[in-house]
């Protein structure tokens, strides 16, 4: 990986951070996740893995280190390394980023840490109980789902652009 490559990713990391830090007064209304997907297409599995790791990593050292960390981790590194791979085969188009920022919202990182607030706060692991939690996470899921449609659908296919200009 050459060096514009490594500064590119360590900037989009940082700005995912920033913002999760300036839309604190926001729940659940993010732009990480968009930031995160947009790595994954544009440097491959790698980048987005690696984005969506640090990012949580980091920006927890201003959030809260906790045993919900990990979990963060590896759902943002999920998504990174899924938008990788999809948008190798799928075209990149404002909607397609859009959908698959609602739709990696939804079924990859709410259900990972839904199932890290179940194992924490329940000794019965279940599906019932999953379930359960899934349903009583909507409230914060849906917002985030519909930040990541947003952002990715205005930042998306423009922040893309900038980026393979300046590589």
């Amino acid at each position: 990986m050459n060096t514009k490559k490594t500064v590119t990713l360590a900037l989009l990391s940082a700005i995912a951070i920033a913002s999760r830090y300036a839309l604190s007064a926001f729940p659940n209304f993010k732009p990480v996740l968009a930031i995160v997907v947009i790595a994954g297409v544009a440097f491959s599995w790698q980048g987005g893995v690696l984005v969506g790791s640090v990012t949580m990593l980091l920006s927890n050292f201003i959030f809260g280190q906790g045993p919900h960390t990990p979990y963060q981790m590896f759902a943002m590194a999920l998504v990174g390394f899924l938008a990788g791979i999809v948008f190798k085969k799928v075209p990149v188009k404002i909607y397609t980023l859009a959908i698959f920022g609602g739709l990696a919202t939804m079924l990859i990182y709410a259900p990972i840490m839904n199932f890290y607030s179940m194992t924490m706060m329940s000794k019965e692991i279940s599906l019932r109980r999953f379930l359960l939690f899934e349903m009583s996470g909507l409230p914060f899921d849906i917002p985030h789902a519909i930040a990541s449609v947003i952002f990715l659908g205005v930042l998306g296919v423009p922040l893309l652009k900038i980026i393979k200009v300046s590589l």
